[in-house]
């Protein structure tokens, strides 16, 4: 059709496969991580660290495989395949790690200042949720359980 018609092919014939790829992979891996999530919650509320790894394990794992299956399958080898999982899953596991503290400070600034500005109890009637935060918040400050009755729980926290 037009001059290096070939390469411009070969570049973007794979967009819709990557699209879709990426599409299903971020789907179902947040699903997965929310679910881990909770469940591990329902195991043990106080461990937030060691939910939030797990979780990233399953999700990110899953994201991995269906991501670099659907996207470069026959493209590739399979031990190339493997490999990319492998190093994707742990490189986004890793950075959990290392990013955790900023997230912890980020959710117990916010819970604070949500709890400072009396909206606490509203947030939690309208959303239906539960933060771990809040309650070490609550111990701090004394005040007693009956304060703020949350309900349900958070998939994230």
């Amino acid at each position: 059709f037009f001059e290096n018609s070939d390469a411009f092919g070969v570049v973007l014939g794979s967009t819709l496969r990557l699209l879709v790829a990426s599409f299903a992979a971020y789907l179902v891996g947040s699903l997965i991580n929310a679910k881990v999530m909770v469940y591990l919650k329902k195991w043990d509320e106080d461990k937030l660290f060691f939910r939030c790894i797990i979780s990233t394990l399953f999700g990110e794992g899953l994201d991995a495989i269906i991501f670099i299956f659907i996207g470069f399958w026959g493209t590739m080898p399979i031990a190339a395949l493997i490999s990319m999982i492998i190093v994707q899953a742990l490189f986004k596991t890793v950075y959990e790690i290392i990013i955790y503290p900023v997230t912890r400070q980020v959710i117990h600034r916010l819970c604070y200042r949500i709890y400072k500005n009396g909206m606490a109890e509203q947030i939690f009637r309208a959303q239906g949720c539960c933060f771990l935060i809040l309650r070490e918040v609550e111990k701090q400050r004394s005040y007693d359980d009956t304060v703020i009755q949350p309900h349900g729980s958070c998939y994230g926290i």
